[in-house]
């Protein structure tokens, strides 16, 4: 299945320049887990000194928090069971980052 992940900017630049739309394909069956470690190997998500928090969500029902701290790698902390597979949840091919 294709996911289309959207992101906000992380700030002036990043909005001008870095893209703020991505298409994965995943297989249905994977877990949550693999695929934002997926995601997150992408270096889709981007960050900033005041803005190191993004929320994965999807119509509005947060599933992921994406934590990059300064001098840290991003770590995820999931609002849902991450074994849980990927289909059911992004069922609508959407999943939306958000600040």
């Amino acid at each position: 299945m294709k996911i289309r992940l959207l992101r906000d900017a992380c700030c002036g630049a990043d909005d001008q320049a870095g893209p703020l739309d991505m298409t994965l394909d995943v297989d249905p069956s994977q877990s949550v887990e693999d695929f934002i470690q997926a995601v997150m190997r992408t270096h889709f998500l981007q960050f900033s000194s005041t803005r190191h928090t993004i929320t994965g969500q999807v119509q509005d029902v947060p599933l992921v928090q994406v934590v990059a701290l300064p001098g840290e790698p991003p770590r995820a902390v999931f609002l849902v069971a991450p074994t849980q597979p990927v289909g059911p949840l992004l069922s609508k091919g959407l999943l939306d980052f958000r600040f």
